[in-house]
Formats: C-alpha cells, sequence, structure tokens
C-alpha cells in the first residue's frame, strides 16, 4: 500500500468519525470517494471508489452508475454496476477486485473510439475529462418494486497530458534461443513519454520463469521474478552473461515498467523467450570395424555424418533393431537412469520419447526394436540423456527393414 493510499484511508476514517455526529437523527448518510492515485488512468482505475456510510436507512442495496465525458468530444460512455449491498463502515472497492461485484454494464456513445481502449486495458489519450458518478439507494415502494433514489454523488475531473507508455522490441515475443551459441541476452524497449519536462522516467525490467499450464500474464501475477533489475535510465539491459544462467527448455515472460521519480507511470504487455539446447555438431563415430551385429558409438558430438541404414545388418539382411553403445564405460545400474528420445533430422525437435521399457540392455549394448516404434521411414537423431544430464548423440537411417535376422 503506497503512501497516497494510506492517507486516503486515514482521511475516509476521520469522515467517517465526523459523519458519525453529524448523523444522529439521520435515517441514511451515504458518502462516496474516487480515489483519484494515478497520473494516467485506465478504465479499471475508475472504479477506486471508497463508499463510507453511518446510516443505511431503508435502503436495501445500492448500485452505481458513471458517466464520461471528455471537454472536446463529449460524452464518452456510461456505465452502471450491479445492485450491491454495503455494511456501515468504509467500503473500498479498487481496480482489482470491484468486478467480481460490481459487474459494470457499458454503453458507448456513437461517436466513442473508447470500446477498444477499454477491452484492451489501455490508457486513456490526452485530454480534460469529467467523470460523474452518482450511488443510487434502492428502496422498496409500498407495491414491493424496488425505486431508485440517489445517495451520493461524485464528480472527478482529470486533465491527462501526452503520454505514450513503453513497448517491448527485442526479444521478440516467442523468440527461441539457442543455448549453445547466446552470449549477453540483450532486452530493449521504446522509451515511455509524458508531457512533462521535470519527469525523470527510469524503468524496471522483470523477468519470470513460466510453469507448465501458465499464461504469460499468470506467471507475472503469481510467480516470483527470476531476474529483476531497477532503475534503469536507458532503454536496453544487457544481461550479465555471469549471473544467473537459463534453463534449456524452460519458457520465460518478461515485462518492462516506467516509472516518473518513484510514482509507477505504466507497464508494457509480456513477452515469453526460451532457450533450446540442439544437438552439438562436430564429430560422429559409425562403427564400421566390427562384424555381424553391427554396434553404433553414441558420441557427445554431432554433425552430418549418418549412420548407415540401421535396418540392414552388414550382410544386407532386413532387421528391426537398432544396436548402440557408449564411447566410454557404463555401468548396468545406471541404464534406468537414461532417458532416450527420437528427434527430427532437420528441426531437433522431439518426434517420440521412448519409454525406458522399449530399450533393452544386453552384455555392453543397448538395443531399439523398431517393432515398438511408430515412426515413419527417413533420417532421425537418437538422442540419450544419462543421469548427469549429459546428452548424448546418433544420426541414423530407418529404411524398410521388417525381419529379424537374429
Amino acid at each position: 500500500m503506497n503512501i497516497k493510499t494510506k492517507i486516503r484511508i486515514l482521511i475516509m476514517g476521520m469522515l467517517l468519525f465526523c459523519w458519525s455526529f453529524s448523523s444522529i437523527g439521520q435515517t441514511t448518510d451515504v458518502q462516496m470517494v474516487v480515489l483519484d492515485l494515478n497520473d494516467n488512468i485506465t478504465y479499471d482505475d475508475l472504479w477506486n471508489i471508497n463508499i463510507v456510510s453511518t446510516a443505511n436507512g431503508d435502503y436495501q442495496n445500492f448500485f452505481i452508475h458513471l458517466v464520461a465525458y471528455e471537454q472536446q468530444a463529449g460524452q464518452l460512455f456510461s456505465a452502471q454496476s450491479k445492485a450491491f449491498s454495503i455494511a456501515q463502515g468504509i467500503t473500498l472497492f479498487t481496480a482489482s477486485n470491484y468486478y467480481s461485484v460490481l459487474q459494470p454494464s457499458i454503453n458507448f456513445t456513437s461517436y466513442s473510439n473508447c470500446n477498444s481502449l477499454i477491452q484492451s486495458g489501455g490508457y486513456f489519450p490526452a485530454g480534460n475529462y469529467t467523470f460523474v458518478y452518482e450511488l443510487y439507494g434502492l428502496t422498496n415502494n409500498s407495491s414491493g418494486n424496488q425505486i431508485p433514489e440517489i445517495a451520493a454523488t461524485y464528480t472527478l475531473n482529470k486533465t491527462i497530458g501526452l503520454f505514450f507508455p513503453p513497448m517491448l522490441l527485442d526479444p521478440e515475443n516467442e523468440h527461441v534461443f539457442n543455448l549453445n551459441e547466446t552470449g549477453n541476452v540483450i532486452f530493449c524497449w521504446t522509451p515511455a513519454f509524458i508531457q512533462d519536462n521535470s519527469a525523470t522516467i527510469s524503468y524496471t525490467v522483470n523477468v519470470y520463469q513460466m510453469y507448465n499450464g501458465q499464461t504469460p500474464e499468470q506467471a507475472v501475477i503469481s510467480n516470483p521474478t527470476y531476474i529483476s533489475e531497477s532503475n534503469l535510465s536507458t532503454t536496453c539491459y544487457i544481461y550479465p552473461s555471469a549471473a544467473q544462467s537459463f534453463n534449456d527448455s524452460v519458457e520465460y515472460a518478461w515485462q518492462v515498467k516506467a516509472y516518473n521519480g518513484s510514482a509507477f507511470l505504466a507497464e508494457t504487455e509480456v513477452w515469453t523467450f526460451k532457450f533450446y539446447n540442439p544437438p552439438r555438431k562436430s564429430s560422429v563415430i559409425v562403427d564400421t570395424t566390427v562384424v555381424t551385429p553391427t554396434y553404433y558409438i553414441m558420441l557427445e558430438q554431432l554433425n552430418s555424418t549418418y549412420a548407415e541404414d540401421v535396418t540392414h545388418d552388414s550382410l544386407g539382411n532386413k532387421n528391426n533393431f537398432l544396436r548402440f553403445i557408449f564411447s566410454e564405460p557404463y555401468n548396468i545400474e545406471d541404464t534406468i537412469n537414461l532417458k532416450y528420445s527420437i528427434l527430427n533430422n532437420s528441426t531437433y525437435e522431439k518426434v517420440e520419447n521412448l519409454p525406458i521399457e522399449k530399450v533393452k540392455y544386453h552384455d555392453n549394448f543397448y538395443e531399439i526394436n523398431f517393432d515398438l516404434l511408430d515412426i515413419p521411414y527417413g533420417y532421425y537423431i537418437l538422442e540419450v540423456t544419462d543421469m548427469r544430464n549429459i546428452k548424448w548423440y546418433l544420426r541414423f537411417l530407418f529404411d524398410e527393414g521388417t525381419t529379424n535376422e537374429y
């Protein structure tokens, strides 16, 4: 809660104390105040409303009617909330909680362009605005029908100077970095502009790690910041290579906030990026010195070299097996910790994850039975990740091998 909010709540409490004396002998005493908190406002900000009631009188429920005007454009829209009840004391609505209770319906004038602005949560453009609030109390007449009566009014006058919020530039939304080739990640955005010569604008960059099933917006609201850098005077931030590293195949959301001194101005949309660790392109060894059956050697490095048609043995006989070994010793008790994947040869995307029961361990070699797989013929990459999270690769051709000769 910032200082402005605390002061306003204190003032409202003092008013409630004073009104409690002035309302003696009255049947109804309800006051309404709209909190003007920001230099630039959105539609949601218009519902930062305090209602102070020392006596509700005959009113069963209440509703709020709001009309917005701009000096040059005239009436922009009107909005009316659903009926709600209030207890004696202070009832506080905020931009974050008002909709669940009030659920206001909006009517736009035929020449107003506020529809898209409100739907997108954007800021009102520069202009001179007047917002007229009317709080209606509902009473029952002799026929049992609810009759609205004005219980309180409030007028908010607001002048908004020319203002442009920051917008994200780079990395582009949903960009995928190659973890092996990425140096320093550079975050860039457009500058915010406010029509105030004395303004001192600074920026904060926030990065959030996303979890399965989350939208970028949910990550920003719910998750702790993975990276946060404040008081930036420029519109680019170079993330230090020695700082906390980004993780393979993890998606991140990022956003920039602009401030004028300590006062919040605006925030950007939320974009995402992720890192991918593709197979490293160096060398692969295919063992062509052994006799039937052929065992292919998997190494940590990978280039354009291909294993021969693994669905034919060295004598040309057809079989359904890919047999492979590692270039360094591997204990049989470690095999349960291996993870197997078939990758697309061109994109390196996973075609199929292999459950461990589809890979058999024999004396010093491993074996994949293609009868258990559902992939078309073509070139692929076998990726094996060991318990140390080291990845091993082997390119191979899966051809029309249909019989087992062993």
